[in-house]
């Protein structure tokens, strides 16, 4: 998804569609780096709000798989088995958390076949 400041900009310059398609890929890496930045960043923060027994968990309805899925991306070999209980209520964060410690440890010390949660 690009943004539409960044689809009309496009328009309105005569670039040919290599360059395009240079442009939208700079774009989107630039975006997803400062996504993942922020999220890194949020992370070291909880993570210290945790250490001093600051930190307030938030109460929020999750539909797991759907937030599971929308968080690993569909580039993955990590498959994702349906849940009972489709939403409950948890604090995301922490459990995005838990579950990408749980994924880091399977890669380093697993076996090479896919990760199943």
């Amino acid at each position: 998804q690009y943004h539409p400041d960044w689809v009309d900009f496009f328009a309105s310059h005569k670039l040919s569609s290599e360059a395009l398609s240079v442009a939208r890929h700079v774009l989107t890496d630039i975006a997803s780096r400062s996504r993942r930045a922020q999220h890194e960043s949020h992370t070291r923060i909880m993570l210290r709000q945790i250490a001093r027994s600051e930190y307030v968990p938030a109460r929020n309805l999750i539909d797991i798989v759907a937030s599971l899925r929308e968080s690993l991306g569909a580039a993955t070999n990590i498959e994702i088995s349906a849940f009972e209980v489709p939403q409950v209520y948890l604090d995301w964060n922490l459990m995005w958390h838990a579950l990408n410690n749980a994924i880091s440890n399977a890669r380093k010390h697993g076996s090479n076949s896919q990760i199943r949660i």
